[in-house]
């Protein structure tokens, strides 16, 4: 009997531990500067947890514990501190969805540089970022920061997706190219916050 009861005292403690660090890490984002500065307005967010990812890594996706009854639908975007873009909602079922990172091969995203207003597009590409497409009469740097640039609709505008990294560019090519480091890792995700209407 004792031992039953030690066992049920561990579970629940167990639990309310998790949900104390649930609520530790919402806490953290939502009074993050990144919050602050690159929330899109007059959305809402629905706070989701990361239930698993892709155990082989040929994809790039994560499984988040919030579904269709929870007001999701297909290809919202899906963000860290309200103010990076993570991915989007590539399928969704009853209570979970699976959300395709912006890392992915199947991942594009129109976007533009913060300072210089480069305008190009992100493509995903085994874990990493690349921005193409760039006209070689646009000015972009090293460090500089990408945001989402709303064209298409398919992102709200002005959120993170990284940093420039490296630039690749010659005489000879129509486009100029650059690599990103992303504003996330994946490894590190909980929680995301679903950007709704």
């Amino acid at each position: 009997f004792l031992k039953d009861q030690n066992a049920e005292l561990t579970i629940e403690n167990s639990a309310f531990k998790e949900e104390a660090r649930k609520n530790e890490i919402i806490k953290t984002e939502l009074n993050s500067d990144i919050w602050q500065k690159n929330r899109p307005a007059n959305k809402k967010f629905i706070v989701a947890d990361v239930l698993g990812r892709d155990p082989l890594n040929f994809g790039q996706y994560l499984l988040i514990d919030k579904g269709e009854k929870d007001g999701l639908a297909l290809n919202l975007a899906v963000t860290k501190a309200g103010g990076i873009l993570v991915g989007k909602i590539s399928e969704i079922y009853l209570s979970y969805s699976k959300v395709l990172l912006i890392t992915d091969t199947n991942s594009l995203v129109n976007v533009v540089s913060q300072k210089n207003r480069a305008s190009g597009l992100l493509k995903g590409k085994n874990g990493a970022l690349f921005l193409e497409m760039i006209s070689q009469a646009d000015r972009i740097e090293q460090g500089e920061i990408i945001l989402t640039s709303g064209a298409g609709n398919a992102f709200p505008n002005g959120l993170i997706v990284g940093e420039v990294e490296k630039i690749f560019a010659t005489d000879v090519d129509v486009f100029k190219k650059a690599e990103i480091q992303p504003a996330f890792n994946d490894k590190d995700l909980e929680i995301v916050f679903v950007v709704s209407e």
